[in-house]
């Protein structure tokens, strides 16, 4: 028998058409300054094990961006990659670690569902083992992925932990400096911080900024200010970088008590609670790292001409609101005819006795809004009575049910036990039999 030995070209062809020797490579990084495998590392790793394991690359791919902000239906790359193994253009995928397909238990089972679906064998650089439909496998993946899990959210903890320490101590922490603001790293205190210096191309505008809003009397609001100091030819910035630059403590050399307090509507807020805050310099802490722009009593003179101006607009609106509350709503009891407002009235034009007080009908509206509101919750609370005591007695009745038919059985079955009654008994197994015969019928 002679045995034909194929040559290497034949081998290397028959090599590259099969799915099987092909491997995809996919490698991602949260953002490309966090810590870790880098996007280069993780590819690097990837060829090496493709190398050493006899696999022919198909396709690399890698994106920057958390697992655990973007949804796995949201990732482009992943996407294109899921696409590729549908298409069956290679059954082998290698990864540095489990994390970089998901950061979520939920997630990675989903994926490696459609891995598996696709015939695709995942293998990891990070460690030898391939994975498989092996319970010791799915044992392992579940322990890695529930390590990997609690991994985003101890960074997030750690984080915050870290930022609330420093604004504690008085130092400003942002990834970008404020508009007029150079950001540099210098050692204070023996650690390596930022500092922020105000840019000499800026600071002058900024000082105009904030002295033409305290000085003029007929700027009212920010697009005003906008108007004006684009005619006198200081600056074009947009209202909303006007408004953030004038509400930002960070000009005078201050930053917010807690990262939650924040300017909202003509109100200094905590939106960690939602509660409106008293506007006093307590809320606020000097910035050890900052070197401030203007004076802090110009800033503060700033935000009370904000606040009085703001709480102003919403007291007219509300007094719109009451004038108008009525309007074309309150109707003559006896001839059906629109009441007209008279000082703080509601008159009928036709019925000269028909005078109500605007007070009068805000109480009125009160009490039917308060009798409205407990009727609905007596109602709901009936139903609720109501509902439980049906179901107490369902289930009573249910108990008694189940007594009865015991009772019952047990008499049928003394009845057929008795010999004198064993021609009702083989009825009785024949037309069980029927019984069952049908019921199998019908399931078929």
């Amino acid at each position: 028998m002679i045995i034909k030995i194929p040559e290497p070209e034949e081998l290397m062809l028959k090599m590259a058409t099969q799915a099987n020797n092909y491997t995809a490579i996919y490698a991602r990084k949260s953002n490309l300054n966090s810590e870790g495998c880098s996007i280069e590392t993780q590819l690097s790793l990837a060829k090496k094990y493709a190398y050493e394991h006899n696999l022919l690359i198909f396709k690399e791919y890698s994106e920057v961006l958390s697992a655990v902000k973007n949804d796995i239906h949201n990732r482009t790359e992943l996407e294109k990659l899921l696409q590729d193994a549908k298409s069956g253009k290679f059954k082998n995928l290698i990864l540095y670690r489990r994390d970089r397909l998901a950061r979520t238990s939920k997630d990675f089972l989903i994926l490696k569902s459609k891995f598996k679906k696709y015939g695709v064998k995942l293998h990891y650089t990070a460690d030898t083992m391939v994975a498989d439909d092996s319970p010791l496998s799915s044992f392992i993946d579940n322990i890695l992925m529930a390590v990997s899990e609690l991994e985003p959210n101890n960074i997030a903890i750690r984080t915050a932990n870290g930022r609330k320490i420093k604004r504690e101590s008085g130092y400003y922490e942002a990834r970008l400096a404020p508009f007029g603001f150079i950001k540099e790293k210098i050692f204070i205190e023996n650690k390596e911080r930022s500092y922020f210096y105000p840019d000499n191309t800026y600071v002058d505008m900024i000082k105009n900024i904030f002295q033409i809003y305290v000085d003029k009397d007929d700027i009212l609001d920010f697009s005003q200010l906008r108007t004006k100091l684009l005619d006198e030819n200081i600056c074009n910035l947009s209202t909303e970088k006007i408004t953030n630059l004038i509400l930002h403590p960070i000009y005078c050399g201050k930053m917010f008590f807690k990262p939650a307090f924040k300017f909202i509507n003509g109100y200094l807020i905590d939106t960690a609670i939602n509660e409106p805050l008293e506007f006093t310099f307590n809320n606020f802490i000097n910035c050890k790292n900052v070197d401030a722009i203007i004076d802090e009593n110009l800033w503060f003179e700033a935000i009370c001409k904000y606040l009085s101006v703001t709480e102003k607009k919403i007291n007219d609106n509300l007094k719109t609101i009451q004038k108008d509350l009525f309007k074309g709503k309150v109707f003559c009891g006896n001839c059906s005819s629109l009441l007209h407002k008279a000082n703080t009235s509601y008159i009928c034009t036709n019925c000269s006795d028909v005078k109500i007080s605007y007070n009068k009908l805000i109480k009125r509206l009160n009490n039917f809004l308060r009798n409205d509101l407990l009727d609905e919750f007596r109602l709901n609370n009936y139903i609720k009575i109501c509902t439980r005591n049906i179901n107490s007695k369902l289930n009573t009745t249910k108990d008694e049910l189940k007594e009865n038919i015991k009772s019952q059985t047990k008499y049928v079955n003394l009845y057929l036990d008795d010999n004198s009654n064993k021609d009702i008994s083989d009825k009785l197994i024949i037309l069980k039999k029927t019984e069952n015969d049908l019921t199998e019928l019908i399931l078929q």
